[in-house]
């Protein structure tokens, strides 16, 4: 019985994270990937600020935060940014479906190289204008899927006007390529975190043999999330 109640209780709180992770997607702002000085984390921010205060869905935020940042009057992108994500908002808007989800420049940019090859030099191309300080990410995220070999990838870089000292082969900078981790079935970082070993502890019964593993510190199915807002 001691179990079961555990067990239930648990549960629960799974079920309510599973139903909250979209909104804990948007409306943890306190680490969105970049800093202040990329045009892409101010349009993060904004599409958070929509889907907050605005009361509009995930895609709506998204839809609109961009569209917006393209009016003449708008400071969120710089002019490089604005012209690169009018020329493709359709891109752009993808492109935020996944960062919204992941929180990781280096698995947007796998995942959108993985399912659109053809659209290799676009996606690095919005990448290095919305996250210019952070070449090394997109280089990485495009070079994990193989599609383009180095010298390939060197020349879309340089195409996409990034800075050459931000970015090289992992080999060559001492950087390890980010291993992805196994899916969780729509847990991202922050609902698998509140189901904590702390948690768990306080929970606890004598004698009861624990839950397995995969609750408290489970992977996040996002790549490598930690990757430098340096």
């Amino acid at each position: 019985m001691k179990m079961s109640i555990r067990h239930m209780i648990v549960g629960l709180v799974v079920a309510t994270m599973f139903a909250a992770s979209a909104h804990a997607r948007l409306a943890y702002t306190e680490s969105l990937f970049g800093n202040d000085e990329q045009p892409g984390h101010r349009l993060h921010g904004n599409i958070v600020s929509l889907y907050l205060n605005d009361s509009l869905s995930e895609q709506a935020a998204i839809d609109s935060a961009v569209e917006k940042s393209l009016e003449d009057d708008s400071n969120i992108l710089n002019v490089d940014a604005k012209v690169t994500v009018a020329s493709d908002s359709g891109l752009a808007k993808t492109f935020y479906e996944l960062m919204t989800e992941h929180n990781s420049l280096i698995e947007v940019t796998k995942r959108l190289v993985e399912a659109q090859p053809e659209q290799a030099q676009a996606t690095i191309r919005l990448g290095v204008a919305l996250y210019p300080d952070f070449a090394q990410e997109i280089y990485d995220g495009v070079a994990i899927t193989g599609i383009l070999d180095s010298d390939e990838l060197t020349i879309a870089m340089l195409d996409a006007n990034a800075d050459p000292a931000l970015f090289g082969e992992a080999t060559a900078t001492g950087n390890e390529l980010p291993v992805e981790l196994p899916p969780t079935d729509g847990f991202d970082a922050l609902a698998a975190a509140a189901v904590s070993d702390d948690f768990l502890a306080a929970l606890s019964v004598q004698d009861i043999d624990p839950l397995g593993a995969g609750i408290g510190g489970g992977g996040t199915g996002s790549g490598d999330d930690t990757a430098s807002d340096n």
